[in-house]
């Protein structure tokens, strides 16, 4: 396949799907499509990273139990160091955007963090974020925020779903998402794409890589 200039940067190499940058197209693309916000109110995105970094955490679908142990891990972020450093934080999910409010108060993320939607998940593809996959990777890969077992986990998540926070259009349930600190303005500093279930990278290594 032959590909112009512009769409070389779009082409990660080899083995580098998780980590390649996107391309200042594919970052311009993505900060010009809208997401929804906790009261359903459509924002564009790059407005939640012109101004400042911001480190952006995207979700699989809402029933995902390794997302939602990740999701709790968040209320361990002290915000000071954040504020300091001048670091934005935000979690994105690819369901209904409904399920925003409750999502956040069932996982307990602080009030600082802002949760939106982007339902149609046009984001997460501009970013790169198409691997599909229900694998969550060999046991010796299992993360620090999960802190129970994957039946268990799902046994939980589940019921949070059924009962705490009644769950529609929870999202594509084998997408993965990743986490990116974007910003101030069209650029990239740090790129990780989950590559399986459980891959999301524990907080701490993100905030280690942002300074």
């Amino acid at each position: 396949m032959i590909y112009d200039a512009d769409e070389l940067d779009d082409v990660p190499p080899p083995g580098s799907y998780a980590i390649h940058p996107p391309s200042h197209r594919r970052l311009a693309e993505a900060a010009s499509l809208s997401l929804y916000n906790e009261d359903g109110e459509l924002v564009r995105f790059g407005r939640l990273f012109e101004k400042q970094r911001t480190l952006v955490i995207f979700l699989r679908h809402w029933f995902c139990p390794f997302c939602q142990m990740f999701a709790q891990s968040i209320q361990k972020v002290d915000p000071l160091p954040l504020q300091r450093a001048n670091l934005g934080l935000i979690v994105v999910g690819q369901g209904h955007w409904h399920v925003t409010k409750s999502y956040k108060e069932v996982m307990k993320i602080p009030q600082f963090v802002q949760v939106f939607s982007d339902p149609t998940r046009k984001i997460y593809s501009a970013l790169g974020m198409t691997l599909r996959t229900n694998d969550a990777g060999p046991a010796c890969s299992r993360p620090d925020y999960q802190t129970m077992g994957t039946f268990k986990a799902s046994m939980v998540a589940i019921k949070k779903g059924v009962v705490d926070m009644p769950i529609r259009m929870p999202g594509d349930v084998k997408l993965l998402g990743g986490e990116f600190i974007l910003g101030p303005g069209l650029q990239c500093s740090f790129t990780h794409r989950m590559v399986t279930t459980r891959g999301h990278l524990d907080l701490p290594r993100i905030l280690v890589q942002a300074g």
